[in-house]
């Protein structure tokens, strides 16, 4: 594939549409045109296009014209693809992608995935880690309860269970949960747009990292989409040159830059993380309970 159609390939119209509904069903979310209007627990208003995803349907172009719809009182967020940006630094974020098309896992395996790589996903096996993957209630379930723990280890409110099998409802979607026996050790959900899949969501046992489960489950994932013709697999968002921006490369994924257009008088990320570091601290059962009911007043997890 073209690096080009790589870097620029973004959510479809009809998948944007569905995420809207989604949301109304979730949390029952109003519009003023093109923005879904995220309330504060104060009642203080932000245009958001849209929440809870990466990216959008939109070009940096379009989103700028978009902004120019607003108040400059209001506050907004809007997240875009940045396919020609270069140069990247630390504070960028990306999404990190890999190029499927006209592949197999056999020349994925020797000609994209580095030797690391493939010796963590070796180390999996070896420890009889097994993959299991649906939209099940069993599945579905055990990956909440790593969810649950890996956002409170982030110091972020969970979202509800229901968004978790809404996901299932309203679109293509595989839970991904790796085991070591009958305990859930790693998971992520991986969903369809057409020729793309993303990964939005990964949560793991830290007690288990040491037999490379996260390796494993995201080489199940890319298989599996490589049997659905799938071109393009979206490792989700990072920071650049991270952690997770370098577990990713290992697969040989590139990353594409993406822009946050909000108000310069708000860093939402400052806010969140003296928030974060407070809600680290927290006993999880209190967590657990508030943090389902937090996130429909935050446009940005």
């Amino acid at each position: 594939m073209h690096m080009d159609v790589i870097k620029e390939t973004r959510l479809t119209h009809n998948f944007c549409d569905c995420w809207k509904c989604l949301l109304v069903e979730l949390y029952n979310y109003k519009y003023e045109g093109d923005f879904v209007v995220v309330k504060s627990i104060f009642n203080k208003k932000t245009y958001s296009y849209l929440p809870l995803t990466n990216y959008t349907d939109l070009t940096l172009t379009q989103a700028i014209e978009l902004r120019s719809t607003l108040s400059p009182m209001d506050d907004y967020q809007i997240r875009v693809l940045n396919s020609e940006y270069q140069g990247f630094r630390e504070s960028d974020t990306v999404t990190m992608r890999l190029d499927l098309e006209k592949l197999d896992h056999e020349i994925l395996w020797k000609e994209r995935l580095d030797q690391k790589c493939r010796n963590k996903i070796r180390q999996a096996k070896k420890k009889k880690i097994i993959v299991r993957k649906g939209r099940y209630r069993k599945i579905i379930d055990d990956f909440y309860s790593l969810y649950t723990v890996a956002m409170h280890d982030h110091g972020t409110p969970s979202l509800q269970k229901k968004y978790f099998f809404l996901i299932g409802e309203f679109f293509n979607a595989k839970y991904f949960v790796a085991y070591k026996g009958k305990t859930p050790i790693s998971g992520t959900v991986v969903i369809r747009d057409n020729d793309l899949c993303m990964a939005l969501f990964g949560a793991s046992n830290r007690a288990y990292l040491s037999y490379r489960p996260n390796n494993y489950i995201y080489w199940e994932a890319i298989k599996d989409s490589i049997r659905e013709n799938i071109k393009i697999f979206d490792f989700g968002r990072s920071g650049y040159d991270s952690s997770t921006y370098n577990f990713k490369k290992h697969f040989g994924a590139i990353p594409v830059k993406i822009d946050i257009l909000k108000p310069q008088k708000s860093d939402i990320y400052l806010k969140y993380k003296s928030a974060s570091n407070l809600w680290q601290k927290l006993p999880r059962i209190i967590t657990n309970h508030l943090g389902p009911k937090l996130s429909r007043y935050l446009c940005d997890l």
